[in-house]
């Protein structure tokens, strides 16, 4: 048998111990390369004609394309727990790869994110953190550099939502106390 007359498609598995073929975006190949807690998987297919593979998310039994940044191939590397995918595509400039963010329904060039100035050109998207943070690879001044990139529009760390929940604890506090002193005031006060 030759290549042409079988199909490589990823497999998943489940708490039970069941293997699940994931499919394909209509070609004959898929690779998964991350999964998240809530079960969506992460990685690229080949497309229909077999000529292209695209980024997906596998999520309620089903394959879906994340799309390019304007070039015919795209790869997902990573899935945090909110959903937040990364990892990279081609542009619309053929040969040159840029990493992505895949968020809300939106795939964004991370290279958006930075000044100009800044001498960066990032090409991989590899992993990304529950906070937000993606770590990869690209071109600082021409030579290529490992990067780790905070997104704004993470989840925050553990020790930020502690203090978080301590300030708004402080809040609900001085407001009850305030008001209770306040009503005190006016039941005790003369005439009230």
């Amino acid at each position: 048998s030759n290549g042409a007359d079988f199909d490589r498609h990823t497999a998943g598995f489940v708490p039970e111990g069941t293997l699940i073929d994931l499919g394909t975006l209509g070609g004959h190949e898929s690779r998964a390369f991350g999964e998240n807690d809530a079960g969506k998987v992460v990685g690229s297919s080949f497309i229909e004609g077999n000529e292209y593979s695209r980024a997906f998310v596998y999520e309620d039994g089903a394959m879906r394309t994340l799309g390019t940044l304007g070039g015919e191939r795209s790869i997902a590397r990573a899935i945090n727990r909110e959903g937040l995918i990364v990892g990279h595509s081609q542009t619309s400039h053929g040969w040159l790869w840029h990493a992505f963010a895949y968020w809300n329904g939106e795939l964004l060039d991370l290279n958006d994110l930075l000044p100009v100035s800044s001498g960066w050109t990032l090409v991989q998207a590899n992993a990304v953190s529950d906070a937000g943070h993606v770590v990869g690879y690209g071109y600082l001044n021409g030579d290529w550099r490992a990067y780790r990139l905070d997104l704004p529009f993470g989840v925050p760390e553990p020790a930020t939502l502690a203090l978080l929940g301590l300030g708004l604890a402080g809040v609900a506090w001085n407001r009850c106390c305030t008001h209770g002193h306040l009503r005190r005031w006016l039941v005790d006060s003369p005439g009230g």
